[in-house]
């Protein structure tokens, strides 16, 4: 998933996707814990298919919140860039960006 330029209101809209699908997965365990009442789902099928919809929650987890925090480490380091620039707005001594040290040749 390329997340790349994603606008504030995307990301909102993202954030709120991924806390309604984790939602859901709470409702589909609870939902199958509740249909063992009826004696349709012994204990045993009951935690297989809660133990495959928990590892299907945790596998979309991963994979959206790793190239979500791919895109937020670098909208980090862009906006970032307006606060190094205001300090040294503020305080023309300090570079914008630390200069490493150079080498003679």
């Amino acid at each position: 998933m390329a997340a790349s330029n994603l606008t504030s209101t995307d990301k909102f809209n993202v954030y709120d996707r991924l806390a309604q699908l984790n939602r859901s997965f709470d409702f589909t365990t609870d939902n199958l814990v509740e249909l063992r009442q009826y004696g349709i789902l012994d204990k045993k099928m009951l935690e297989t298919f809660c133990g495959l919809a928990k590892e299907l929650q945790s596998q979309i987890n991963c994979k959206l919140l790793a190239t979500l925090h791919e895109n937020e480490d670098k909208d980090a380091f862009e906006f970032g860039k307006v606060r190094i620039a205001r300090d040294h707005y503020l305080n023309a001594e300090r570079p914008a960006f630390k200069q490493g040290k150079r080498r003679k040749r």
